[in-house]
């Protein structure tokens, strides 16, 4: 390898290193600004915290690459041309495309591992996730009894604490009302002092009542409420154990998400894909069938048996010519219908599909389009001529921007139009390929195409004209 192929590369990694990072942090804070209510309160481990976050950070990484790529060549080759090592390198002898040659090596490199991390880590990442996700959103929220509060999160319980001591166990003015029977309040317990705290396992919470009284009302023997027996017991100490299994962090197999279309390699795609093309082609073929069987269009409902001549007309009187106008609408009604359900099956059948299509050309587009987005970038770094996290970071920020608008909309529109989808997952690197390419011409001619001067004069000179 050259000198001068080395000084690229070299310059290429910090600005691809530090973009990743900051790329993966801005994804990560955005993700975690959206499930931060399903974070807070749930009294997870630190452990859990830390897996969830692990795994929800893999499921960025595509998402991060080609933001990664396309602000990092920008930065590499706005340095090189600051620092006029472009020119020098042009002086030398030493075109553009042969100083892009090692980078667009490496760029191809970053594009194979990022298929291979699609097509592997990936599908792991995200049913890993995605498990945690349920399971932390599905947990109760930590157990957090409030003085003057009444709590309900304890399955059959409602509990009311009137003040806490400021060591946090001793409770005083307890009310307990007992609900595991789905009666209503007939079984309740009071008391003026108490104790709560949780058992060595953690498993239990405890309260320990002082001074108090249990009150029962006996639904069974008497269905009216004026003549219910009712019972008052006092007692010195009572004991009352909640089972907080429920509030525990409980760990999903990872199998109650395995058919998602993220969880599956390219492998497993294209045989679900197969396997939905099979059943749509036989229902389309089973609806034909019994639309065609269902209604046959050719009937009459006049019949004679007798022969008559070809020219002879069938005359029907006011009575018949009411029944068929009512069997002919009736029939079209029922059809329409018919047609409408059917169609609206095959259409359900239809967009799974193109789900899973969408999936298994998500896998080959990503490592595309960051090839596709250096050529975007590199060029244009080597015409903006501007390094650091300035003018980079703004044009980065609109060409990136530009090309997930383009993307979501063409994904979308493979559910909402009839666009397939492969025209669908491929348009914005396609559209913007040709820019990249324009990009090259410009900066290998060191055409002054971003030269705020250039652009004044020509519309000095355009407006002088007229």
């Amino acid at each position: 390898m050259k000198k001068i192929h080395k000084l690229v590369v070299k310059a290429f990694l910090g600005p691809l290193i530090v973009t990743f990072a900051i790329s993966m942090l801005v994804l990560l804070m955005q993700f975690l600004w959206k499930y931060v209510d399903d974070l807070m309160g749930k009294g997870l481990d630190l452990v859990i915290v830390i897996n969830f976050l692990y795994y929800a950070t893999l499921t960025l990484v595509p998402m991060a690459l080609p933001l990664t790529v396309l602000l990092a060549s920008l930065m590499t080759f706005g340095n090189l041309g600051e620092r006029y090592e472009l020119v020098a390198a042009k002086a030398a002898g030493i075109s553009l495309q042969k100083m892009m040659r090692p980078l667009v090596l490496f760029v191809i490199g970053i594009a194979v591992v990022s298929f291979i991390f699609a097509n592997n880590v990936y599908p792991y990442a995200f049913k890993k996730y995605r498990t945690m996700l349920h399971d932390i959103q599905t947990k109760k929220p930590a157990l957090n009894i409030n003085e003057g509060e009444y709590y309900t999160q304890l399955d059959g319980y409602v509990l009311r604490v009137g003040k806490k001591d400021s060591d946090g166990k001793t409770v005083h003015d307890i009310q307990i009302y007992d609900h595991t029977e789905n009666l209503g309040n007939v079984r309740m317990s009071i008391a003026k002092d108490g104790c709560m705290q949780m058992s060595k396992d953690g498993q239990y919470l405890v309260f320990t009542l002082w001074d108090g009284y249990s009150y029962t009302e006996d639904l069974k023997e008497v269905q009216n409420r004026a003549k219910r027996p009712f019972s008052r017991v006092r007692f010195e100490e009572q004991k009352i154990k909640f089972d907080l299994s429920e509030f525990q962090f409980q760990e999903s197999d990872d199998a109650l998400f395995s058919n998602h279309y993220k969880m599956m390699t390219i492998a497993s795609l294209q045989r679900q894909i197969d396997t939905f093309c099979l059943y749509y082609e036989r229902r389309a073929t089973e609806i034909t069938r019994l639309l065609t069987s269902r209604y046959n269009f050719y009937s009459l409902y006049y019949h004679d048996t007798t022969e008559r001549k070809v020219s002879d007309k069938v005359v029907f009187n006011m009575d018949t010519n009411t029944i068929i106008a009512s069997h002919a609408f009736e029939g079209a009604n029922n059809l329409r219908n018919d047609i409408q359900y059917y169609s609206s099956d095959l259409n359900a059948r239809r967009t799974s599909i193109d789900i899973f299509e969408i999936e298994w050309h998500r896998k080959y587009s990503i490592p595309f389009t960051c090839l596709v987005l250096f050529l975007v970038g590199a060029p244009l770094g080597a015409i903006i001529r501007k390094g650091g996290f300035g003018m980079p970071v703004v044009v980065s920020i609109l060409l990136f921007t530009a090309f997930y608008v383009l993307s979501i909309i063409c994904e979308k529109s493979i559910i909402t139009t009839d666009l397939s989808p492969w025209r669908g997952m491929w348009t914005s690197a396609i559209v913007f390929l040709p820019i990249g390419l324009f990009l090259m011409i410009k900066a290998t001619t060191d055409a002054a195409f971003m030269d705020a001067e250039v652009w004044k004069r020509w519309f000095g000179n355009m407006f002088h004209r007229q």
